[in-house]
């Protein structure tokens, strides 16, 4: 009975720790939801990353005691507290070298750890996979905005191809394109560059239509700032 007694509970709540029980308000935007974070952990399975207040990263896990409640614990103190496994420690370790915390970055992330090994070959290969078709979608979403700046600018060019952008020195006649383009929504050349990068990321998982209009690409702020609008985002309202 005595060494009963000096057993330890199943979960102990994580200094700075907060509970937030059930039919407390939900989180009114998506960056205050946060991030799925794959953990290979089962009580982690469901656990979110997400800025915190006060500076740095919290962690969200719904259900940690088995309570029905989510539990928000401090990102620095997990590592040390759960006994993560050495994939669930990169991952963490990663995770919190961030400097944003939204969907693309801990994706990215995520697929890196992943093809690691640290969790088997059966993620290695998926992640590996993944990381792969991540390339080549963005690769596309790339080439098919920089011909629609080209065609808005009535710059006749032919096709691009992958390895003009692993060069890294576009055609002269893309750059005049971007030039007079960028000049003409009042942007330098280099910040039109940019943000067709960051439409990239926004359109690749889905592609790019002929009727996508090209203004998009700078026009719409929500757009052009995929993790900004993400961050303001609100979430749809649920009726009870």
């Amino acid at each position: 009975m005595g060494a009963d007694r000096n057993l330890e509970p199943a979960w102990r709540p994580i200094a700075g720790s907060k509970r937030r029980a059930v039919g407390d308000q939900e989180p009114a935007t998506f960056a205050d939801r946060g991030v799925a974070v794959a953990f290979t952990a089962a009580r982690l399975s469901q656990a979110r990353v997400r800025c915190a207040r006060r500076g740095g990263l919290e962690l969200m896990v719904p259900g940690y005691a088995d309570d029905g409640s989510t539990y928000i614990m401090p990102w620095p103190a997990i590592d040390q507290s759960l006994g993560l496994t050495a994939h669930d420690h990169m991952l963490h370790a990663r995770i919190g070298a961030l400097t944003t915390v939204d969907p693309w970055t801990v994706r990215a992330v995520q697929l890196a750890v992943g093809a690691e090994g640290l969790a088997g070959p059966q993620l290695l290969q998926s992640s590996r996979r993944a990381l792969e078709e991540d390339r080549r979608a963005w690769m596309g979403a790339h080439l098919d905005l920089i011909a629609l700046v080209c065609a808005a600018s009535d710059v006749q060019i032919e096709a691009l191809r992958p390895e003009d952008l692993a060069a890294g020195e576009l055609p002269a006649n893309v750059r005049r394109a971007f030039a007079g383009f960028a000049g003409s929504a009042a942007l330098s050349t280099e910040s039109c560059r940019r943000l067709i990068v960051e439409q990239s990321v926004l359109f690749a998982p889905l592609g790019l239509g002929e009727a996508v209009p090209v203004a998009c690409a700078w026009c719409c702020s929500s757009c052009t700032r995929p993790s900004a609008a993400w961050r303001t985002g609100r979430r749809p309202h649920r009726p009870t």
